[in-house]
């Protein structure tokens, strides 16, 4: 069996004591468990922060490793409590759509909802359904023992159209603003290698050379790029490229083909 890792996301921010609790609840079922703080600064309710977040996180971790996630856009009940796992992995979090990303790249193969307490009254349910059942899962890496099964079809979604490719004119949506207002699409980045494109966003007309991500800050150049994280970003350099552009989550992108040619940047 792999080293017990466990993961926290979540929207419980640093100042105060959700984390650590989390935590204690953590160690005490799974003393030997090896805990990564993926963040707990996702803005409060941000399902499409929280979905990036961890679709471009969890392969980075060994095999057998439990993703525990916990963002919640209602009240906490308002959602299933839910595990599941795919080829290597197990994911623990309310079933409410924040696990989107990952079942875009790779299905869930077994899923279960967690068992609740008989009393529901002031249940925090990071502290006393979440954290209990990603300790056991750690543990036995059996999902029976945490839950009742369910169709893993069943999980729900977000309400994202993935990129589509329609006589060589890309559409996309931008699926993330970043800490520095930069435009994350879900354009892959292998879509876009060695083409010169114009890219048209918000009523906006740009042409574009992808580049690879290394800037020079300062210059105020409007550009897209291929980034680390596997999508296509369109950055505005030195600024806000989100306030620059009046752009934010949600909104469409395309990219068009052009005929001139131009020397594609490479690391």
């Amino acid at each position: 069996m792999s080293a017990q890792v466990i993961t926290l996301l979540s929207d419980y921010g640093l100042d105060n004591s959700s984390v650590g609790v989390i935590k204690g609840i953590l160690l005490k079922s799974c003393p030997g468990a090896t805990l990564i703080d993926l963040t707990h600064q996702v803005s409060p309710r941000d399902l499409m922060a929280a979905r990036f977040e961890l679709m471009t996180a969890y392969q980075n971790f060994p095999s057998a490793t439990v993703h525990l996630s916990i963002v919640n856009p209602v009240t906490a009940s308002g959602s299933r409590a839910v595990a599941f796992r795919t080829r290597d992995y197990f994911f623990v979090g309310p079933d409410n759509g924040l696990f989107d990303g990952v079942l875009d790249i790779e299905p869930a193969i077994e899923a279960v909802e967690l068992r609740t307490p008989p009393v529901l009254n002031r249940v925090f349910r990071g502290r006393d359904i979440f954290a209990p059942a990603a300790a056991k899962l750690a543990s036995s890496q059996t999902l029976s023992d945490v839950g009742q099964p369910i169709d893993p079809q069943s999980l729900v979604r977000f309400a994202m159209d993935l990129a589509r490719r329609k006589q060589e004119i890309i559409h996309g949506q931008i699926q993330r603003v970043d800490h520095f207002g930069n435009l994350i699409t879900n354009i892959p980045n292998e879509w876009v290698i060695e083409h010169p494109w114009e890219v048209r966003i918000a009523g906006r007309h740009f042409h574009f050379s992808i580049q690879t991500c290394d800037l020079k800050e300062g210059d105020g150049k409007l550009k897209a790029q291929v980034a680390s994280h596997g999508f296509v970003q369109v950055v505005f350099e030195g600024d806000n490229c989100s306030r620059r552009l009046g752009v934010g989550e949600g909104q469409m992108i395309t990219l068009h083909p052009l005929t001139n040619q131009y020397e594609f940047v490479r690391r």
